[in-house]
């Protein structure tokens, strides 16, 4: 049997995949085939902040709670870090953004995004644009 290539989730993907908009119907689709599929401790903190602004913390509580049982988390270490100090200059990423991207990169996973910033190294086949 042939192992599905591992994946991390970014907070536009998440966001997309929440909203069951088109984008996020191609989010869940790579994900149904895949087992291995993570998210950055740091996309609970951007999504937390988008959720509670767009329906309030209440609500957005039990969706950031519920999400480290639906995926695998992976902790910002010192080794990330490095590795995000060292993709900074090729990637000109914003730093969460690069410490998201070097996170995948730990897990030997690819980052699924649309986000404008991913846009700009799509080229490097280590980031799936939705």
């Amino acid at each position: 049997m042939v192992k599905n290539m591992s994946l991390v989730l970014d907070t536009y993907a998440l966001i997309e995949l929440f909203e069951g908009s088109e984008k996020g119907k191609k989010v869940k689709e790579l994900i149904e085939k895949d087992e291995d599929v993570f998210i950055s401790v740091l996309t609970i903190y951007e999504l937390g902040t988008y959720l509670e602004r767009e329906i309030g913390k209440e609500k957005a509580d039990p969706y950031l709670r519920s999400i480290s049982t639906h995926f695998n988390m992976i902790d910002i270490d010192e080794h990330v870090s490095f590795m995000a100090i060292d993709l900074k200059p090729k990637t000109s990423l914003p730093a969460i953004d690069c410490l998201i991207y070097a996170s995948a990169r730990s897990v030997n996973a690819k980052v699924i995004s649309g986000c404008k910033h991913f846009k700009k190294i799509d080229h490097n086949m280590d980031v799936i644009i939705v």
